[in-house]
């Protein structure tokens, strides 16, 4: 049998130049739709197959433009769970595509290929996104929910109120477990948003060196991360396992 999701299909989908908005370019329908819209043709067509034709050609659009769909979705959540790698790779009916981060004139381009055989064929770019924010758009798009299962935590949010005065410290919170959180002024010492600020923002600990960690917004640690930015005070790159979230960080604040 052969591939509903052809080359050609892959190629439609992102072979436009979506600097002019790709938030208002659904990716998968315009991939899943047939080269052209019809018309006089498929009209005949239908009326001379009794509207058969008609429903098999919206049954295989239907078909090529949920196979994207998932692809998509499948690279949302592979953007959201590595948030520091440049590139990516999902499969969709046999085929390999890559979705890599570059910088073009001091801008994020999210170039996007089509591998075969070891080939690679670029397919087209979205100028002025990032990988991260390319899966913003993209989830919307697909209707996912795509928020941390941390945000908003009530443990978190509790453990950091009960002792904000101590974590604001010049001397910091010294936690059972040995460890010390700093939270100086109370704030995201990069978005220099306050505690309480924002009470949907989720909140994780960011590691200094062993045993001591920072108490930051996860958006900004994911910024810090996505764009390769060093550690505000440490100068030090910053890899995702010196980021906590969730009930992990409830043993350093307590």
């Amino acid at each position: 049998m052969s591939s509903l999701v052809t080359r050609n299909t892959i190629s439609r989908a992102f072979s436009l130049d979506m600097r002019e908005g790709i938030s208002s370019a659904n990716v998968a329908a315009r991939g899943g739709a047939f080269g052209s819209a019809g018309g006089a043709k498929d009209l005949i067509l239908s009326m001379l197959t009794l509207g058969i034709y008609s429903f098999v050609k919206s049954s295989i659009i239907d078909q090529k433009r949920a196979a994207l769909e998932e692809a998509l979705k499948q690279l949302c959540e592979k953007i959201a769970a590595h948030p520091a790698a440049n590139s990516h790779t999902v499969e969709v009916d046999g085929k390999t595509i890559e979705f890599k981060q570059d910088l073009w004139l001091g801008m994020n381009v999210v170039n996007i290929s089509l591998v075969e055989k070891g080939h690679r064929s670029e397919l087209g770019n979205v100028t002025g996104e990032s990988l991260w924010s390319f899966k913003t758009i993209l989830a919307s798009q697909l209707g996912m929910d795509i928020s941390s299962p941390h945000t908003g935590s009530k443990d978190v949010r509790n453990a950091i109120a009960d002792n904000l005065d101590r974590l604001a410290s010049v001397n910091g919170f010294e936690s059972r477990a040995g460890s010390k959180v700093f939270f100086s002024e109370r704030r995201d010492f990069v978005s220099l948003e306050t505690f309480g600020d924002n009470a949907d923002a989720e909140w994780c600990l960011l590691r200094r060196e062993h045993g001591v960690y920072d108490l930051i917004m996860y958006e900004s640690a994911e910024n810090l991360l996505q764009y390769r930015l060093p550690h505000p005070l440490t100068r030090k790159n910053i890899e995702e396992g010196q980021i906590i979230r969730g009930t992990d960080m409830l043993q350093h604040l307590s």
